[in-house]
């Protein structure tokens, strides 16, 4: 560690935070980061990342993940080797504690490559996903995680559902041929995989297997044990059927109008979300709420009854704002009882379907 940077070893530590575990578990050894000459590893058992990183170290340690984290915020003095390896700091050391050999590992030796992508696009992907997925109390166990889905050999597809909203999200990327086409994102890695993926920068390069997905940048490698615990439902089988009866065309500058509207309208005089009607008829789009209206000029196109309507429920319009990001282009309605499309002008395609419109 000889001319390391404190700044060099904050960043490594805040890549490693969100899979270390706090003080106090049940397993003190996940509290815990790994050392060798080379890298540094944490893990919480369905994840580990490690970053490549010239330590300096002759012979792997672990060292306590808190007390690193505290040290940290002083500059870097070096290694005393004699004896527990001490990593000294300008006013305080940390000694090395446990066995290195029990540190868990996770074997990637027969994951195949699928593609290269941006990290920030990976990053903003699995965040619009994480919005529409199941949480980790649902009772609909196999919707908790996120799908990964190759389509062809130049599309990556991300799908997410809780039972009344899906998300379907593409990604432009050139792929080989895999035998495993599709992937689940555990629940309990959604979150700190996007947290980490916010620490890289880059491509990334993304392989998997039937149980493990890799993904490595020019600096960091991270592991996934996959969920096969579950079968991913058939997410195809809830996407409109018929033809679309309206499609409201929305403009840029009526995008924020739109979804202020829905945002509005869903608050009732007793400050309770409500339910909101949105009628396409006669050229309009009328969002109506229990106590707020708006009648918005739209292009609509083929209109088959002249009468489009659906519900909206608070938790969808709230959905809706959330994850469109300002970048609402177009809603399709197919019929009665049938999903509602709404779709996101945007580099990562985003389609989000409503099951529960009435």
């Amino acid at each position: 560690l000889e001319g390391v940077t404190m700044c060099a070893i904050k960043s490594v530590l805040r890549t490693l935070k969100p899979v270390t575990m706090p003080k106090g578990g049940p397993r003190p050894i996940l509290e815990k980061v790994y050392m060798d000459s080379h890298c540094v590893r944490a893990t919480n058992l369905t994840m580990l990342v490690e970053v490549r990183y010239d330590t300096g170290l002759l012979s792997p340690a672990l060292f306590d993940f808190k007390a690193l984290e505290e040290a940290s915020r002083y500059s870097f003095r070096g290694v005393d080797g004699n004896g527990d390896t001490v990593l000294q700091f300008e006013s305080v050391a940390v000694r090395s504690s446990g066995d290195p050999l029990e540190f868990p590992t996770i074997d990637v030796s027969n994951v195949e490559y699928v593609c290269r992508v941006p990290v920030d696009e990976l990053r903003m992907v699995l965040e619009i996903c994480d919005r529409f997925a199941a949480n980790e109390r649902s009772i609909r166990f196999n919707l908790r995680p996120i799908l990964l889905e190759r389509i062809g050999t130049q599309k990556l597809l991300a799908v997410a559902c809780d039972g009344h909203k899906l998300a379907c999200v593409t990604i432009n990327a050139p792929q080989e041929s895999t035998k495993v086409s599709q992937v689940l994102i555990p629940a309990e890695v959604r979150k700190p995989l996007v947290r980490v993926l916010r620490t890289l920068q880059g491509d990334c390069v993304i392989s998997w297997s039937e149980d493990r997905m890799v993904i490595e940048s020019q600096t960091t490698r991270i592991v996934i044990r996959t969920e096969t615990d579950c079968r991913y439902p058939n997410w195809r089988s809830v996407t409109p059927k018929t033809q679309a009866k309206a499609t409201v065309m929305i403009t840029p500058d009526g995008t924020a109008r739109v979804l202020e509207s829905f945002a509005r309208a869903t608050k009732s005089e007793k400050n309770q979300n409500s339910r909101v009607l949105c009628t396409i008829a006669d050229g309009r789009l009328t969002i109506k709420g229990e106590c707020d209206s708006h009648i918005l000029d739209l292009d609509i196109q083929s209109v088959t009854d002249g009468v489009a309507r659906f519900w909206l429920a608070p938790h969808n319009a709230a959905a809706l704002f959330n994850a469109t990001d300002g970048k609402l282009t177009t809603i399709t309605f197919h019929g009665d009882g049938e999903p509602i499309e709404f779709e996101c002008d945007s580099v990562y395609g985003l389609v989000m379907t409503l099951i529960d419109c009435n």
